[in-house]
């Protein structure tokens, strides 16, 4: 089997996108680099039913060399794979906060240490693209820039990038807990939607 090591790895990685909440069900993916392949989860497959040789093993160009069909969003990671050639993995998330930001279009403030360890300014948001298309990989490589790892993709999610899988997951949890700080510092300081009334506390 080929690059099985590196096979292991997405389906451990996947897996652990659902134990850190960063996906449901078989949203989002997860890849590796070796060379001019990569492996990337294959598409539409629950993560818990993911073997190593059902990972996809392809070119960037997008031919499978082994495993079963790959997730839509390969020319995503492909993308940037080619505009970064010194990245080992890319990690794209459907988390929770990420979502919310990436729905209003928002960049995300370095307001948390974790973050800054893996972009130099604020994430930028991607502009809107049809989810499987190659304008999805070109907004995430515009939005990443020269400065950082994670990007939001606009109505969509979130993607990350490191030198292996370890950092490309680190990167995704601490954007995403600078998004759940953004989000929460929003609501106190624009209080309550219209029309929603403040529960009083029965404790």
């Amino acid at each position: 089997m080929m690059l099985e090591e590196l096979r292991e790895q997405v389906v451990f990685y996947g897996n652990e996108m659902l134990r850190q909440g960063l996906t449901l069900h078989t949203g989002g993916n997860v890849s590796a680099r070796a060379g001019e392949y990569m492996v990337i989860k294959p598409s539409s497959v629950p993560y818990a039913l993911i073997r190593p040789q059902d990972v996809t093993v392809m070119d960037l160009r997008g031919n499978v060399l082994e495993g079963l069909p790959p997730s839509s969003e390969w020319r995503l990671h492909a993308a940037l794979y080619r505009a970064f050639p010194e990245i080992g993995a890319v990690v794209h998330t459907h988390s929770l906060y990420a979502c919310m930001m990436a729905a209003r279009g928002a960049e995300v403030p370095l307001w948390h240490q974790e973050l800054g360890r893996y972009c130099a300014r604020p994430v930028q948001c991607a502009p809107f693209a049809r989810a499987g298309t190659p304008q999805v990989g070109e907004g995430a490589v515009a939005a990443m820039g020269k400065d950082n790892q994670v990007a939001l993709l606009k109505n969509h999610g979130l993607v990350a990038m490191g030198k292996d899988l370890w950092q490309a997951m680190d990167a995704a949890c601490a954007a995403e807990l600078s998004c759940a700080m953004h989000s929460a510092c929003d609501v106190r300081r624009t209080g309550m939607p219209k029309g929603k009334k403040r529960r009083t506390s029965t404790w």
